[in-house]
């Protein structure tokens, strides 16, 4: 009697936990995902001063795709940050980029804006992150699927836009 009420038990939560998660399909190609080209780096000049406080670049950029039972398209990414401080920067400086999503008529379907407060230790002048994102988008039709594009960029003053397309080496 003991042993069956453990089993029935267990078959109940098992029950429930199946009924509770969300059912997933990983899907073999997922949107293509590129840094924008004017929108790769950030050199970060102090308003007051002109002095340079920062600059920054992303690199590798990747993601993987889940469909929902929602038939929403949840994109999960990655990509590295790399910044050079100048000593005198003060920690807790924030970084801000943003995440969007072009549909295959390349119209913006989504655009998320985010903030990293990035922390420098120990005297150092240099940090390299590997950064996080999530994302969900409804999905009508799953044929055009593989026309999406994921886009990621620095967030950029007008300034720092045209610096960078002035720039002759791209990781100066």
């Amino acid at each position: 009697m003991y042993s069956f009420s453990k089993t029935l038990i267990l078959i109940c939560l098992m029950f429930v936990s199946a009924c509770s998660s969300t059912a997933m399909i990983k899907l073999n190609k997922c949107p293509e995902i590129s840094i924008i080209s004017d929108g790769y780096k950030v050199n970060k000049l102090d308003e007051n001063t002109g002095e340079a406080l920062y600059k920054a670049i992303i690199t590798k950029p990747f993601a993987e795709c889940h469909l929902t039972e929602y038939q929403e398209l949840e994109i999960e990414g990655t990509f590295q940050l790399h910044i050079s401080l100048d000593k005198k920067t003060a920690n807790n400086i924030p970084i801000y980029y943003f995440i969007s999503v072009l549909d295959d008529n390349n119209k913006i379907i989504l655009k998320s804006n985010y903030v990293e407060n990035v922390n420098i230790e120990n005297e150092s002048s240099y940090k390299f992150e590997v950064l996080n994102f999530k994302e969900k988008i409804r999905v009508n039709n799953l044929d055009v699927l593989g026309k999406y594009k994921v886009l990621l960029s620095f967030q950029l003053t007008k300034e720092e836009l045209l610096n960078n397309r002035k720039s002759i080496n791209p990781y100066e």
